[in-house]
């Protein structure tokens, strides 16, 4: 399982969270993206966060991002189909107050990649970050990423040198 991430418990937000919703899906193995209708939501008072494995084999191809593109439709996508499909589990959480909310999209080639974002509080804001890559090296799947929030960016840093597109979400909380 690739892009684990820690999950909030609601005891620990203090009854912040206003809903939460999970499933599973697969990209199929001659598809790029799937897409799932989910129950209405704020998405400026959502994140949505995920897990992934190729059905078979290791390859640059598994490697997905997630999106929000609406109230009640989100998406998954990779950057090129293959003869493998990707496996996902998601979890959209919804939240009762936000004070700020940022998604984008943002292209980098080798290294590390500094994500400029409007100002928030680290230590107030929760974010995920997922990419695609039409990278095709053989060892792409045992990629490492490091994320880091700052009070402006967001720095993505990476042992090894392959182009990505980033999906990047930041939710800041009074």
């Amino acid at each position: 399982m690739f892009n684990t991430f820690p999950i909030p418990k609601p005891d620990v937000l203090g009854g912040m969270i206003k809903s939460i919703q999970s499933g599973s899906t697969v990209i199929a193995a001659s598809s790029t993206t799937t897409t799932i209708t989910v129950s209405p939501v704020n998405p400026k008072n959502s994140i949505l966060m995920f897990t992934f494995t190729p059905s078979s084999g290791v390859n640059y191809t598994a490697y997905a991002s997630c999106k929000i593109v609406d109230a009640t439709t989100i998406t998954f996508n990779r950057y090129t189909a293959s003869a493998q499909g990707v496996s996902i589990s998601w979890q959209l959480i919804e939240f009762s107050s936000v004070k700020s909310s940022q998604t984008g999209s943002f292209s980098s080639g080798i290294g590390t990649t500094v994500i400029p974002i409007s100002t928030v509080n680290p230590n107030k804001a929760i974010f995920f970050v997922s990419f695609s890559t039409s990278s095709n090296a053989s060892t792409s799947m045992n990629e490492l990423m490091r994320y880091d929030l700052s009070a402006s960016s967001i720095t993505a840093t990476s042992p090894s040198g392959m182009a990505r597109t980033f999906e990047f979400q930041v939710l800041e909380f009074p």
